[in-house]
Order: C-alpha cells, then sequence, then structure tokens
C-alpha cells in the first residue's frame, strides 16, 4: 500500500463519519470567519504523543474529508466548501510539516499565496 492508498483508506467510507457539527471539525478544518482575528491552534495530544498525522483528502471539488492520528478510535469528518473559500487565518504552537500526495494545495503564509505540489524524487 502506497501513502496515497493509506490516506483515502483512513478517510474513506470504513471510518467512523462524525456529525457535521462534531467539535473535532473546527480542529480538522475552521472556515473562515474574520478576516483580522488569527487563531491559535494548540497541540491536539495529550500525554507522551509527540507527533500526529493530519490527513486530508479533497476527493472531488467542494468535498474535503479529514481524520488525526493517534486518536482513541479512527473517525472522518466531512467538510464540504465552494470555491474560492478560505480556512481562519491562524498559527500552531508547535512545528507543522505539510506533505502533498497528489495534485496541490493552496495556503496563504505570511500574506503570500504559496501552492504546495506533488514532488517526485528520484
Amino acid at each position: 500500500m502506497n501513502l496515497s492508498d493509506f490516506c483515502r483508506r483512513i478517510t474513506g467510507p470504513d471510518a467512523r463519519l462524525l456529525p457535521e457539527n462534531h467539535k473535532l471539525g473546527a480542529r480538522l478544518v475552521c472556515p473562515e470567519y474574520s478576516k483580522s482575528v488569527q487563531e491559535v491552534k494548540t497541540y491536539p495530544l495529550l500525554g507522551q504523543d509527540r507527533s500526529f498525522l493530519l490527513c486530508w483528502n479533497f476527493d472531488s471539488p467542494g468535498n474535503l474529508y479529514a481524520t488525526m492520528m493517534p486518536s482513541p478510535e479512527n473517525f472522518c469528518y466531512h467538510y464540504s466548501y465552494s470555491e474560492g473559500k478560505y480556512t481562519q487565518l491562524h498559527t500552531h504552537d508547535y512545528l507543522e510539516l505539510s506533505y502533498v500526495v497528489e495534485g496541490e494545495f493552496h495556503q496563504r503564509i505570511l500574506n503570500k499565496d504559496v501552492v504546495f505540489q506533488k514532488v517526485i524524487s528520484a
């Protein structure tokens, strides 16, 4: 199984789908509610876990499926969005690394639009 298959599996139909208004939804993806308020995302895990995986799977335009590991129970959160929507301006109190498995991902960082793309290495 490659990384792309793994991401689809953990965000797929076999994962327990959380209700639309579940409190974890805002941790996984938070739609923009203010152009000036900046959130600080705190580290989401307790105890000794020092790293986690946040997986976003855009399975079709307007559909995002997200999950986080480790978690006590496997789950998936579905978020519907429309073209041109943004997530809330935020920072983290931890280091964030992103890896694009397929396609590309657009983000605004320090007021600059950045496009992350799948990298093919030799």
